[in-house]
């Protein structure tokens, strides 16, 4: 039995668009209206924010119909959900194995919208190339641990290795790819420019994490014209410095990027600054710059510490920033009293402060922000407060009434206390 040419163009229009729930509505509705009320309710479950019942159901409804909708033998190729599509996950010969095994359903092909490969061998391009499974993609997320690369005997071999593994021209579905991951050490510069060879315009996610490519890579992004107006730019642990975060302050791809992940990086004050003073960063959602605590190969200032905090609070206002981390950036006393007193954080909701050592005066005074009254989580574990904190908090009136708080482990707190606590806030604060 072929597939509908209607069901084919609803699946490419969902695959087109996978973090736009309207597609997929359209096409549960029409599943719905053919005959397919079990799978029009799997798709419709995983739209919008689903309920821990919604996944529950979504589990049931998986297990019971799994085998119809994948066939019997499809549990050898590693099939997931995806929002109601499907996930190709897992070792290059689970996954992309040839010959596909007998009795798959025949519109399986068009429900596949991910392939996700971990630990792949050398040979991952051309296998994905051949699958059938593959022939149409939103998402790609290729890894290639340190472990499993081979040894080059010199810097051309390795260039040439990389530029062999990273030439995506020859896959069938890279016009469509919106989500990109490469995600391994040997990515590099070089790497990177194999890479851009290929039209990635209608990327809106491109993860490039623990790729090394220093801020001569960041360099060669900036300036590539193919690049699609993304949403989501993961940059973490890729050797960033300072120039690295002045490069995308100026590049104008970043007036589209919601998320910039950019955590364990050594990006300084002044980088963390430029950024924050960046024409092109207001669409920011949720900006990311934590780091390792305690890294022993960092340089002297590669964390913000409080200049860095100075340089965020001083900015102009984040008009859509919801979630921001600062974990181990050693902001201090001086950095938690200059966000404190900020006007840069009109919707913020979210603030993650673990190890900035701010003390109990820092956590009074951010109880004191006028943007405190609107934060739901906030942690602050391994910032050295005491008593006299948690004293402030509870006779603090001024915040959401949904806030989570977690202190992390006080070892010198009084049981009688931690009961008033508990009174007040029940779970949502940990002590």
């Amino acid at each position: 039995m072929s597939i509908s040419p209607e069901l084919l163009g609803l699946l490419h229009d969902a695959k087109m668009h996978p973090e736009d729930d309207a597609p997929r509505l359209i096409l549960a509705d029409w599943l719905e209206e053919h005959g397919q009320p079990e799978r029009a309710e799997f798709v419709r479950l995983q739209c919008g924010k689903p309920s821990f019942d919604d996944g529950v159901q979504v589990l049931v409804l998986l297990r019971e119909n799994y085998e119809r909708w994948c066939g019997p033998a499809s549990s050898n190729l590693g099939l997931d959900n995806s929002r109601g599509l499907l996930r190709l996950g897992g070792p290059l010969e689970y996954c992309l194995a040839e010959p596909l095994p007998a009795g798959l359903p025949p519109d399986l092909p068009a429900w596949v919208e991910a392939v996700s490969l971990d630990s792949f061998s050398t040979d991952w391009l051309p296998a994905l190339t051949r699958s059938p499974l593959a022939r149409e993609l939103s998402t790609l997320r290729v890894r290639l641990p340190r472990s499993s690369a081979p040894e080059w005997t010199s810097e051309a071999e390795h260039i040439t290795a990389i530029g062999n593994w990273l030439d995506l021209r020859a896959i069938p579905a890279l016009p469509g790819l919106t989500n990109l991951a490469i995600e391994t050490p040997h990515l590099g510069t070089q790497g990177l420019e194999c890479l851009l060879r290929a039209d990635l315009s209608r990327l809106r996610y491109l993860s490039l994490y623990s790729s090394r490519i220093g801020n001569e890579g960041v360099q060669s992004l900036t300036e590539y014209r193919q690049l699609g107006p993304l949403q989501t730019l993961a940059l973490s642990a890729c050797r960033l410095g300072p120039r690295a975060a002045e490069l995308l302050a100026d590049w104008r791809g970043l007036a589209t990027v919601k998320r910039l992940m950019l955590w364990n990086n050594e990006l300084g004050a002044d980088g963390v600054t430029a950024l924050a003073q960046s024409p092109h960063r207001d669409a920011l959602e949720d900006w990311s710059l934590s780091v390792p605590s305690a890294d022993p190969e960092a340089e002297p200032g590669s964390v913000m510490g409080p200049a860095g905090a100075v340089g965020i609070a001083m900015a102009r206002p984040f008009p859509c920033l919801r979630i921001l981390d600062l974990r181990d950036q050693q902001i201090g006393l001086v950095g938690a009293q200059s966000l404190a007193h900020s006007l840069a954080f009109p919707v913020l909701e979210v603030l993650q402060l673990e190890s900035n050592r701010i003390g109990d005066e820092g956590f009074q005074a951010l109880l004191e922000a006028p943007w405190m009254p609107q934060i739901t989580s906030l942690s602050l574990q391994g910032n050295g407060l005491t008593y006299r904190s948690i004293h402030a908090l509870l006779k603090c009136s001024r915040l959401h009434p949904d806030l989570f708080l977690d202190f992390g482990r006080m070892p010198g707190l009084y049981d009688s206390m931690r009961r008033r606590v508990k009174a007040r806030f029940g779970d949502k604060v940990r002590c």
